[in-house]
């Protein structure tokens, strides 16, 4: 994989204050995904999906293994693939604990 087939493709960004970012529409064709997290306050990070994109919709993010998707996060920066996004349409972040300043996390995709 060249490193030109990556290309940042969205954010996830969490309002100060607040736990759930925004949703955010996936394109088609990403088969790869990762994230950039440039801080956090110390959390759990986990995401949700859907296939509307409606807030009602949004549902937990597991891995094959049956468990759910989830950072345990430090404060501080970090980046990560995260495989099981591929088949999903939309996306946010939701974090255990209310966010300072506000908090953005870049979505990273290869075609």
């Amino acid at each position: 994989m060249a490193i030109q087939d990556m290309a940042l493709i969205g954010t996830l960004t969490i309002p100060d204050a607040a736990q759930v970012s925004n949703i955010m529409k996936l394109p088609a064709g990403v088969s790869l995904y990762g994230l950039i997290i440039p801080a956090l306050t110390s959390c759990d990070l986990t995401l949700e999906v859907s296939h509307d994109g409606a807030a009602a919709n949004m549902k937990p993010l597991y891995k094959a293994d049956g468990n759910e998707w989830k950072i345990t996060s430090t404060t501080g920066s970090l980046a990560i693939v995260v495989e099981a996004l591929y088949p999903f349409e939309y996306v946010r972040a939701k974090s255990s604990v209310a966010q300072a300043g506000g908090d953005t996390i870049y979505i990273i995709g290869r075609k």
